[in-house]
């Protein structure tokens, strides 16, 4: 115990930090429990980006983030895939509970099943100040979602990769105004053509079907400035 506090003595948390960001997050839970300095380090580094895929395991993790504050204010990025599990009102009434907490949120990245998606569940954002810089997820594109986005100016970087039919989804022109990244894999012409029109949208990802493969193109046009990389999946069955 001599030699712990002779090191936080001569040690601020944010040396011990850097020390224990080279542990991997195994090695990390047992040094919670120590003592309160190294707790204190530990939890910036365990929760500052955490990636869960395991539906069980993202279940116990917003239960912690929804009641305990020392925890999430540490949460930068937060990567929660439920793809594979169908979840209930409660635990999406659990979700908006943990995500109001992440008050220092940067980047969120929320995968949901395709029959979670049909439903609009972009309500979890509501109460939330975070203010995002990366927003990736598979929810469905609708009107909720759209205010959602309005709320976020800082993004620069935007992904909807869910299966999405062409719901009331409309940003407003002052929506995502540095917004310079847009990745899209099932989208229809017309949700691209909403997020990229009059944004500085350089660097664009997208999926070409048959019968709308000029209509996506043409979309490229409405970013407000040149599109200076473009990736392009094509499941056209005409020749390129």
């Amino acid at each position: 115990m001599d030699s712990v506090r002779s090191t936080s003595s001569v040690l601020p948390v944010e040396i011990l930090e850097l020390i224990f960001n080279h542990l991997e997050r195994r090695e990390l839970i047992p040094v919670l429990a120590s003592n309160s300095t190294f707790h204190n380090a530990v939890s910036r580094a365990v929760y500052r980006n955490i990636s869960e895929t395991s539906s069980v395991k993202a279940l116990k993790l917003i239960k912690t983030l929804a009641s305990n504050a020392t925890y999430s204010r540490h949460v930068r990025s937060i990567d929660l895939d439920f793809a594979n599990n169908l979840i209930t009102a409660n635990i999406l009434r659990l979700l908006n509970r943990a995500l109001q907490q992440l008050k220092s949120l940067t980047t969120l990245i929320l995968d949901f099943s395709q029959t979670d998606n049909a439903a609009d569940v972009a309500w979890i954002f509501q109460g939330c100040s975070f203010s995002l810089t990366t927003f990736t997820s598979s929810m469905r594109c609708d009107r909720s979602l759209a205010k959602f986005l309005a709320m976020q100016p800082k993004i620069t970087e935007l992904c909807l990769r869910g299966f999405n039919k062409e719901y009331d989804f409309a940003l407003e022109p002052k929506a995502l105004p540095n917004l310079e990244h847009f990745r899209t894999v099932l989208s229809y012409p017309s949700i691209i053509g909403e997020v990229l029109r009059g944004r500085p949208v350089e660097s664009v990802s997208m999926s070409l079907y048959p019968g709308d493969v000029c209509t996506s193109l043409d979309t490229l046009l409405l970013s407000a400035t040149a599109i200076k990389r473009l990736t392009v999946m094509s499941f056209e069955s005409d020749p390129p």
